[in-house]
């Protein structure tokens, strides 16, 4: 009886030392297993995470620049749009919604002469010195561009633009010229600069954009009615739109967005170019779309 326990106790005996290190490695190999497949599917929730921020700031981006372009030219004539155009920058002029015209009288021909220092219009209010303006007879294609010098007189009848240099053209009323419109204008240009977008506004640089990739983060494309590529600024009618983000704490997550806008107010009035008169630089229209 004593025998058949002591044969039973050293058949119960542990492991051998070479089991538990094996034993061990294979745990070791199989908790390692885990960690890897773990930390991917982790790298991979996060690297989706960012691509979807990404996304939807991207849906944003492009959203603000197409509604910024739409408005190049607004309230102005079509020849005077853009200013200059190159793949990473567009300078336009763009009207605000800060209008009035020039009173319409019957009994007279003439709305303002040439040599005019001031230019009488129905409502001044909101107008105020410095303000760029343009004066803009589509009826006839007559137009300049100028701005205030001092103070409109809001008291008197009609209301009186004091004006920083002489009128260069004569306006006239007539059957088709009834209308003589008056509208402040911004001087805008959209740029990339590093890693942000801006958009300057008569000199005043603010952030449109950021987190654009710093190389290639805004481009430009131009093209014509036919759907020509085109870089005459008289000639331009939609603009191709590509910008491409990056997640700034893992330069790696990059997306590129593109769109495009078509301009408004692309055709000439009649006449247009050759009576408008306007300052220095002053071009077309343009974009591709």
């Amino acid at each position: 009886m004593k025998q058949f326990i002591l044969k039973k106790i050293s058949n119960n005996s542990g492991l051998t030392l070479i089991e538990t290190l094996m034993a061990t490695a294979i745990g070791v190999l199989v908790l390692a297993a885990g960690y890897k497949i773990f930390t991917a599917q982790q790298d991979t929730l996060i690297s989706m995470n960012q691509k979807n921020v990404i996304r939807a700031d991207g849906r944003l981006a492009v959203e603000t620049l197409a509604r910024e372009l739409r408005q190049v030219g607004f309230a102005l004539p079509p020849s005077i749009k853009i200013i200059s155009l190159d793949q990473k920058s567009l300078e336009y002029r763009a009207g605000g919604d800060l209008q009035t015209s020039i009173p319409y009288e019957p009994s007279l021909t003439i709305a303002a002469n040439n040599g005019d220092t001031s230019l009488n219009v129905v409502n001044a209010a909101g107008f105020s010195d410095l303000l760029n303006i343009c004066i803009y007879d589509p009826a006839r294609g007559v137009f300049e561009l100028t701005s205030i010098d001092g103070t409109p007189d809001v008291a008197s009848e009609p209301n009186i633009l004091p004006l920083v240099e002489p009128l260069r053209n004569d306006y006239r009323f007539g059957v088709n010229s009834k209308f003589i419109r008056v509208s402040q204008y911004n001087n805008i240009t959209i740029e990339q600069d590093g890693t942000n977008i801006n958009k300057v506004t008569n000199g005043d640089s603010s952030i449109l954009l950021r987190n654009v990739d710093p190389e290639n983060g805004l481009n430009f494309e131009y093209f014509d009615e036919s759907g020509n590529p085109t870089s005459d600024v008289l000639n331009v009618s939609k603009v191709a739109v590509t910008i491409r983000l990056v997640d700034p704490d893992n330069t790696s997550a990059s997306i590129e967005f593109k769109t495009d806008v078509a301009l408004r107010n692309t055709r000439y009035t009649e006449g247009s170019h050759g009576e408008g008169s306007h300052g220095e630089g002053s071009h077309g229209e343009g974009s591709r779309g």
